[in-house]
């Protein structure tokens, strides 16, 4: 029993278990994950530069030479599209590392704040997190949690109980870890098309140690717990209306497995079935077999994969931001709407609103020059509901394998954001 018991309590140790810090509340996990960045911190560029180069060279080999090799041609085979994100992303990255190419894609705003401060974050997470996910995904854990938590999720958010773990580990430790967790799920077979989408782009929320960034960033932390209860209504009403719109009502809902909600008994407790099924899934697994086997995949994965792409497109999206004028176009007919809800400063707040579809930190660095405190509260608050950025959430999205294409992830963006407007704003004035 304790062997069985063993990876599961030390999953949610990891994900799940608290640990109070200086600067704020934290998991293991990101615990470990920022001693590793601290602590390598000189090596970690050249890393990532063998990491992105030796992608970009095996997927353009592969991709021209077909493999038969199921796990080569899962990493490498791709198609013309992506080869070019993963060309992009090979060359901006080398623009930012020695220093060379047009600034636009190597200031310390576009290509250098991907390359040096979000990749190290995204490269210390995955490489923890790869191995610890199996702990979760693979001993019983989820179907122990998804049977207890049926009855309150299908109901509310017509999602499997399991989807609760995903979106608890988001919150506690990192938003694109719970997109990996969704992934994981949806490729084999315990999440729809629908469900699987729906839980990557509104459930997978930020932490809750970067909430307290983006608060602090707007000089207004002492505001933090009204900023975060504020964060989690919305959220709640975001997740629950958001599915019934398109493009995620849309999408294919047919379940080819749902083993956790199958056959639930009326004349024994949920507990004991909860129970009963993680007992069940505990015996098919080996420790050493299926812990290790999983943990270099997921790895392989996440670093061949995610990393040029998140390069790519959070620089193309940073450029963007920085050098046209086409985010202060989107945000002309939010003038209005702005003024309506009493916002102030709503001219200058207006271009924040969809700034923060390219990365989520930009509207924070730009609200922290707004008069107005209720102005900087609703601008951070707002960039945190919106959940879905390119440079990051984004990008992991368009690279994984859920039906999502970028069209999709800017409907889900701009319906979040016209969800959140009038709570946040609503919460603002009574706040202030």
């Amino acid at each position: 029993m304790i062997k069985k018991l063993a990876p599961s309590i030390l999953g949610l140790f990891f994900f799940l278990f608290p640990i109070p810090t200086e600067k704020a509340v934290t998991i293991p996990l990101a615990l470990l994950a920022e001693t590793f960045r601290n602590s390598f911190q000189a090596f970690i560029p050249s890393l990532l530069l063998t990491l992105i180069g030796l992608s970009f060279f095996l997927t353009l080999f592969f991709s021209l030479k077909k493999t038969t090799h199921v796990l080569l041609s899962r990493l490498f085979v791709v198609t013309p599209g992506w080869l070019l994100l993963r060309t992009l992303g090979t060359l901006f990255y080398l623009f930012v590392f020695f220093e060379f190419g047009p600034p636009e894609f190597r200031s310390e705003t576009t290509g250098g704040l991907v390359a040096l401060e979000l990749l190290p974050v995204l490269l210390s997470v995955f490489l923890f997190a790869s191995f610890f996910l199996s702990l979760l995904l693979d001993f019983g854990l989820l179907e122990f949690f998804g049977t207890l938590m049926t009855p309150l999720m299908r109901p509310m958010f017509r999602l499997p109980g399991r989807s609760s773990l995903d979106a608890l580990s988001s919150w506690l430790g990192d938003g694109s870890v719970g997109i990996l967790m969704t992934q994981k799920q949806f490729e084999a077979g315990h999440y729809t098309a629908r469900e699987a989408c729906v839980i990557a782009t509104n459930f997978s929320a930020v932490s809750l140690s970067f909430s307290l960034v983006v608060i602090s960033q707007v000089q207004l932390a002492h505001l933090f717990i009204p900023f975060y209860l504020v964060i989690c209504l919305t959220g709640i009403v975001q997740a629950i209306l958001v599915p019934m719109l398109p493009p995620l009502r849309n999408k294919e809902d047919t379940a080819k497995l749902r083993a956790n909600e199958k056959d639930l008994e009326e004349t024994s407790s949920l507990w004991s079935q909860a129970y009963k099924k993680w007992d069940q899934r505990a015996s098919q697994v080996s420790w050493r077999r299926d812990f290790w086997q999983a943990g270099f995949i997921m790895m392989a994965e996440m670093m061949m994969t995610l990393l040029p792409i998140v390069m790519a497109i959070g620089t193309l999206s940073l450029v963007v931001v920085e050098h046209t004028h086409l985010f202060d176009w989107l945000s002309l007919p939010f003038i209005p709407l702005l003024e309506l809800l009493a916002i102030p400063e709503a001219r200058q707040v207006a271009p924040m609103v969809v700034v923060g579809f390219a990365d989520m930190f930009v509207p924070a660095l730009l609200a922290q020059n707004l008069e107005s405190e209720q102005a900087r509260f609703f601008v951070a608050t707002l960039s945190i509901t919106q959940l879905i950025y390119l440079s990051e959430v984004g990008a992991i999205l368009l690279s994984g394998r859920l039906p999502l294409k970028f069209w999709e992830i800017f409907v889900i963006f701009l319906w979040r954001t016209l969800i959140a407007l009038p709570i946040v704003a609503v919460a603002s004035h009574l706040i202030f």
